[in-house]
């Protein structure tokens, strides 16, 4: 268990603070509720984060109380809580399962390279996962104790919602009516109070002026089913920490019988009990990511523990040895690719953002795709680039919010991997192709080792162009 620990340990950071753009917003609305407030105080207006759960920004508030300027601090708190997975992983599964099972299971999960390209990243999954392991262990009793963990959860990521039958179920069916409306009234005031809160603010205006947004879809965009490229992209996922890189194919057929045999397992439990809280979760979170906007790697963090609970069900006897021969294929090919570090360990675009810095005042905004890690690494207030139909549409918009500036990033990973990556991707190239347009926009800075560049917006009065052109 120790050396799973030390396997996060040594894995973390696996990631440079703001590669996955939420794990800078988490920092900085903890900031900012350290200050008494909650916005998004380094982009442009200042926008109320209406779409964060406080829940993991209050958790990171010790560090932004006592620390907030090293950044490391908050890496070393994730890290830490990480490198808690394996025990909680054992000390929930070992309930239900033998000792020697809970462990193999355990360690699984530490080894993953799921986890591990998560080592120190300050984002919300892992928190999340080990609020769910303690929802799933006190779901039995119910009451306040099954309500209580439920509402963090849900504080923690909109997605505990998918844990609603897991507490719930194990009372329906004792007949606990009591303990079923605890259950269920402590984590629908705690979310009916946040919902409450943010639908007051945005009737009262409180939110940024205009609606520049370049951000794809919100989270809640309703029923984004990828059909059979989301469930490949999921196989994929899992199935790759066991093979080598060039066993793609391999991979996707290897993480798709892994997922039969969890969803076999889930009913061989459920046959047996009908409220089973962990299939019942499982059940409830792969509905849910099934009609999920957005597709993450990061999403099986929060399943990894109870997925391989659903697999030990599936396999009874067998059990041990496939989830031996498991590990030794994580160790194997998964393992090492993480220890030996990344080139995502570095900040992408450190002398553009030392020139923007220099050249730009501290009330200069810029505009760029990855806006929340740009405006944090430059200093200065950033906002999304905009989606417009044309140039001289793209440059109004700009103008209207005193933006003089657009960074472009020309290799940006965006961290989309689902059906509609390309739709996003293709309205980074065409707003890329209209910052090239030089009636509106002039080169100020480019760096071909950095693949990036700096544009400046013209004076529309320059060479007789109008914003209304």
């Amino acid at each position: 268990m120790a050396a799973g620990s030390v396997l996060v340990l040594l894995a973390a950071p696996a990631q440079y603070l703001g590669r996955q753009q939420d794990d800078l917003l988490y920092i900085i609305a903890s900031q900012s509720l350290a200050h008494g407030s909650y916005r998004l105080f380094t982009a442009v207006g200042r926008p109320l984060l209406l779409m964060i759960t406080p829940g993991w920004p209050a958790l990171l508030l010790p560090v932004s109380l006592l620390c907030p300027g090293r950044l490391g601090a908050y890496e070393a708190l994730a890290t830490a809580l990480q490198m808690l997975v394996p025990w909680a992983a054992f000390a929930w599964a070992r309930r239900t399962l033998e000792d020697e099972t809970a462990l193999l299971l355990a360690l699984l999960c530490a080894a993953s390279p799921l986890l591990l390209s998560q080592a120190g990243a300050v984002m919300s999954e892992t928190a999340f996962l080990l609020a769910s392991l303690a929802l799933l262990a006190r779901a039995d009793e119910g009451g306040a104790a099954a309500g209580g963990w439920l509402a963090a959860a849900l504080q923690l990521r909109p997605a505990g919602a998918a844990l609603l039958p897991a507490a719930l179920a194990p009372s329906w069916r004792r007949k606990r009516w009591r303990k079923l409306a605890l259950a269920a009234a402590i984590p629908a005031a705690a979310g009916g109070a946040w919902c409450a809160g943010c639908w007051l603010l945005a009737r009262r205006g409180m939110r940024a002026p205009g609606t520049l947004a370049y951000a794809g879809r919100s989270w809640a965009f309703p029923l984004a089913l990828g059909g059979l490229g989301k469930i490949r992209f999921y196989a994929s996922s899992l199935g790759g920490g066991f093979l080598p890189a060039r066993w793609a194919a391999a991979a996707v057929a290897l993480g798709a019988a892994l997922m039969l045999s969890a969803a076999w397992g889930c009913a061989r439990a459920l046959r047996r009990r009908w409220d089973e809280p962990t299939a019942l979760a499982l059940a409830g979170s792969a509905a849910m990511y099934a009609v999920w906007a957005w597709n993450y790697e990061r999403y099986w963090l929060t399943l990894l523990p109870l997925f391989w609970w659903a697999c030990a069900r599936a396999w009874g006897r067998a059990a041990k040895p496939l989830l031996a021969a498991l590990l030794l294929l994580e160790l194997a090919f998964g393992v090492r690719p993480w220890l030996g570090g990344t080139r995502w360990r570095r900040v992408e675009l450190p002398r553009s953002y030392a020139w923007l810095s220099s050249h730009l005042s501290r009330g200069q905004a810029f505009a760029s795709a990855a806006y929340i890690r740009d405006g944090f690494y430059a200093g200065r207030p950033c906002a999304p680039l905009p989606d417009a139909p044309s140039a001289a549409r793209a440059a109004a918009q700009l103008r209207a919010r005193r933006i003089g500036y657009a960074l472009w990033q020309r290799r940006l990973d965006i961290g989309v991997a689902d059906p509609d990556s390309s739709a996003l991707e293709a309205r980074l190239e065409r707003a890329g192709r209209q910052l090239q347009d030089g009636r509106y926009f002039d080169k100020v800075y480019d760096d071909a080792a950095e693949g990036s560049a700096v544009y400046r917006l013209k004076d529309p009065r320059d060479n007789h162009v109008t914003g209304s052109k």
